[in-house]
């Protein structure tokens, strides 16, 4: 089930399961979805919406409940909730899973970051909507 809240303390056991001592900057563009199995927060999608465009801005589903489909459901459930020219995100060189999603979404390669992250380069990809 997606929940959207834009209340980041609803995230704080995912989050530490993520990244410790992760906060995702948060603006008045700030949207964040979340998908709970049986109550139980598994997954998140925090994301910017500017006018007309989205900038993803981080995505995580727990390793449990990973390949079922969930950021998938996250991420077109934006293009439902939004009319949106594009969405952009930013993704690392090493994160093969990931880059194969995006691009059965219709995201394409249209840059790269070097040394972006500490361990690769990212790759800056877009989807056009309209």
């Amino acid at each position: 089930m997606i929940v959207k809240e834009n209340d980041i303390s609803l995230l704080k056991n995912i989050f530490n399961e993520y990244k410790d001592n992760y906060h995702p900057y948060i603006s008045e563009f700030t949207n964040i979805y979340t998908y709970a199995v049986e109550n139980k927060i598994v997954g998140f999608l925090v994301f910017d919406i500017m006018y007309e465009k989205c900038e993803i801005i981080d995505i995580y589903v727990s390793e449990n409940y990973r390949r079922k489909g969930i950021a998938r459901l996250l991420l077109l459930e934006i293009e439902k909730d939004y009319s949106l020219e594009n969405i952009t995100l930013e993704v690392s060189s090493n994160n093969k899973s990931a880059i194969g999603l995006y691009e059965k979404l219709s995201y394409r390669k249209v840059a790269i970051r070097k040394n972006y992250y500490k361990d690769s380069d990212a790759i800056l990809m877009l989807k056009e909507i309209r």
